[in-house]
């Protein structure tokens, strides 16, 4: 049941990242950068963002000065969007090994590359929220495939299997980001203020910093969440979550059945 629940949590992830991210920006033709800028600044307010400009802002950054960065990001993204799952299949892993290695190599290579251009995004991002977390989460994410890879070299299987999962784990806050963001908004828009004042009545400035606190939140519960459930299912899977053997009682006593008794007190002086 736990694993069923979260491949379809990632299931639903993939959709989303993929109409809301991903999706549009093929739309626009990304990799023509004089074609994708000059569609985003032919766009006026989004009214369901309260008219706000201020995707608009960071949209043209895209395309302009952090470029360098975003180009090689939407690239990885779709690489590891699209092809991560397959390592999870068992029957790949087990039939198909020479593939499983390359393309766990490509992989890799796609999230090293992915944190470092990720560090220059957020480097070059207005946002003081979005520099902190990306750094925290890009760090985790070079870890993670640092570990991933040396067991793999060692062969240590149970290791490398252990620190891929966290990897994938941990690479769900991307596709988060938009979930929390859409939920955030949906519930401001509902009149629930209780993180952002309502807009109503403000300037455009006013509103555009609304939005982009929406944003910055939706990222920090973005992270937060996927590091959480990444540890409950690890720690699930390897067993950490049961009770241990010396504690489990007898119910019709409410004392610790005869053997773990023994266990018990057998250190007892």
């Amino acid at each position: 049941g736990r694993t069923i629940f979260v491949v379809s949590w990632m299931a639903f992830l993939f959709v989303l990242s993929w109409v809301i991210a991903m999706g549009r920006l093929i739309g626009i033709h990304f990799w023509d950068r004089k074609s994708a800028l000059a569609h985003l600044q032919k766009q006026s307010g989004d009214p369901t963002l309260y008219n706000s400009t201020a995707f608009e802002d960071v949209g043209i950054s895209y395309f302009t000065y952090r470029y360098i960065y975003f180009l090689p990001h939407v690239i990885g993204a779709i690489i590891w969007w699209n092809f991560y799952f397959i390592q999870l299949i068992p029957s790949i892993r087990k039939t198909y090994k020479s593939f499983h290695r390359w393309m766990g190599r490509i992989l890799m290579v796609t999230s090293t590359v992915q944190a470092i251009t990720g560090f220059g995004l957020a480097a070059l991002s207005l946002s003081a929220t979005i520099k902190s977390v990306s750094f925290v989460y890009g760090i985790s994410i070079l870890y993670c495939v640092y570990r991933a890879w040396t067991a793999a070299i060692a062969k240590d299987i149970p290791k490398h299997k252990h620190w891929v999962l966290r990897l994938v784990g941990y690479s769900q806050t991307i596709a988060l980001q938009r979930f929390f963001f859409i939920l955030l908004l949906v519930l401001h828009q509902m009149g629930f203020y209780f993180m952002f004042p309502s807009v109503e009545g403000s300037s455009m400035e006013e509103i555009n910093r609304v939005v982009m606190g929406i944003f910055d939140q939706g990222f920090v519960l973005a992270v937060l969440t996927s590091y959480l459930f990444t540890e409950w299912y690890l720690d699930a899977q390897d067993g950490w979550m049961e009770a241990p053997a010396a504690t489990i009682v007898n119910p019709s006593t409410s004392e610790p059945a005869a053997e773990e008794k023994k266990l018990l007190y057998s250190s007892v002086p």
